[in-house]
């Protein structure tokens, strides 16, 4: 009766350790994503509008709310992201950004900006940075290097 206790202990004991190694793997191929590739020029618009205000208006996703509005010759942005949980990146602390497009084609952004506010006060006030394309006049995706410096893959639509 003892075997079979140490034996069972053990293959737990193991089990834990594989998944917890299986786990760590996981999450460590999830954040070797490299930034976006932004091309320097789209060869054709894929917006059909007036350059630069493809992007103006709100995009988000399951979590997550990216605004822009124009302030002058200048692109503002805003992101209002929720508390939530991921299986490669566990869980993501609520958290305000901002900051201005610092660069923008007919079909895609580099956005530039910091952390305002988060449940992990450890962030507020560290550098963020988003590469998105525009695709099919749909999608906003590309990839986010947050307070981490990991570059994590993300996609919006435009919110109606």
């Amino acid at each position: 009766m003892i075997r079979l206790r140490i034996l069972f202990f053990f293959s737990v004991l193991i089990s834990l350790v594989l998944a917890a190694c299986g786990n760590y793997t996981q999450k460590r191929s999830a954040q070797s994503v490299t930034a976006q590739p932004i091309p320097d020029f789209c060869k054709e618009d894929q917006s059909g509008d007036q350059f630069g205000n493809w992007i103006i208006g709100t995009w988000h996703n399951k979590y997550t709310d990216i605004k822009f509005h124009r302030k002058g010759e200048e692109i503002l942005w805003t992101v209002d992201r929720q508390r939530h949980s991921t299986a490669n990146y566990g869980t993501k602390a609520a958290m305000k950004a901002s900051g201005v497009v610092e660069k923008l084609s007919p079909c895609a952004v580099i956005m530039k900006g910091k952390y305002d506010e988060s449940e992990s006060e450890y962030i507020v006030g560290k550098p963020a940075e988003y590469r998105f394309v525009l695709d099919n006049q749909k999608i906003l995706s590309g990839t986010f290097k947050g307070a981490q410096n990991i570059w994590v893959p993300m996609g919006y639509l435009r919110k109606k």
